[in-house]
């Protein structure tokens, strides 16, 4: 079934393929299981934080927001994984920093 791109995925969680998706008209319910791509959810947490502004955004704030766009596919703690390391990303990349517990984005000037 794999090599014939019926399915992809590993055992046990394996899910029709992108290909079967549009054939069958499927690819709302393929992208929820999937997820967006990594660089949107990146684009979206930090457009989050900016719009955060002054008040910063809490963790669990940025995960709320995310909400439907993280695979469904993941567990909970997967998903909190991905987006710790994308905010780890967006600050070793100097666009935002870590204050306490919460997430702000950098000013020209700290760049």
């Amino acid at each position: 079934m794999i090599q014939r791109g019926l399915i992809e995925g590993e055992a046990p969680n394996y899910r029709i393929s992108l290909t079967i998706a549009k054939k069958t008209k499927q690819p709302s319910g393929y992208t929820r299981v999937v997820g967006l791509e990594r660089d949107k959810i990146k684009h979206m947490v930090l457009q989050y934080i900016q719009n955060a502004g002054a008040d910063g955004a809490k963790r669990s704030e940025i995960m709320e927001y995310l909400g439907g766009t993280l695979p469904s596919r993941n567990t909970p703690e997967q998903n909190g994984q991905m987006v710790g390391n994308i905010l780890k990303e967006l600050d070793a990349d100097n666009l935002i920093k870590p204050i306490g517990k919460k997430w702000f984005e950098q000013s020209p000037a700290q760049k």
